[in-house]
């Protein structure tokens, strides 16, 4: 069904390919992440989000930021074997742009990429008005500028 993942953030995150223990240190940094999106047939971005990761409390992940759409919270759960995460984006009502905001979630699932050294997979969306699904990057803000990316 269009807007919403054939998994579970927790499956998602499970059902990865496991990856040698000692990279998920070097990946799961709590920072200043830039956050890239498709819709409407062009690129969004870059957006900053904070994200924070939290091992002693079941790989937890927690942030927010403020995108073209609005601002939001950031809850999830992420996986150090397989490299993937699970995020609920969760929208204020009454922020950012009035036709597209609607307090709404939005879903993202993505997996490290070694090759680009970001996270790539896909969100999706499902409101009264729409739903979709389409590609997302996620990537450490000191990385490679937004024409070079692979979405």
């Amino acid at each position: 069904m269009i807007g919403q993942p054939f998994l579970s953030n927790q499956r998602y995150i499970k059902g990865g390919v496991k990856q040698p223990s000692d990279m998920s240190r070097s990946i799961f940094i709590p920072g200043i992440f830039q956050y890239y999106y498709f819709q409407y047939e062009k690129a969004h971005g870059p957006f900053s989000m904070r994200l924070g990761f939290y091992p002693q409390a079941d790989y937890t992940v927690h942030g927010g930021g403020k995108d073209d759409i609005g601002t939001y919270v950031i809850t999830g759960v992420y996986s150090p074997e397989t490299l993937r995460m699970g995020l609920i984006k969760q929208y204020q009502a009454g922020t950012g742009n009035s036709s597209e905001n609607l307090g709404h979630q939005v879903t993202i699932q993505v997996e490290w990429n070694f090759e680009l050294q970001q996270f790539d997979g896909r969100y999706y969306l499902r409101t009264k008005l729409h739903s979709d699904q389409n590609s997302v990057v996620i990537r450490r803000e000191h990385s490679n500028n937004f024409h070079s990316l692979n979405i």
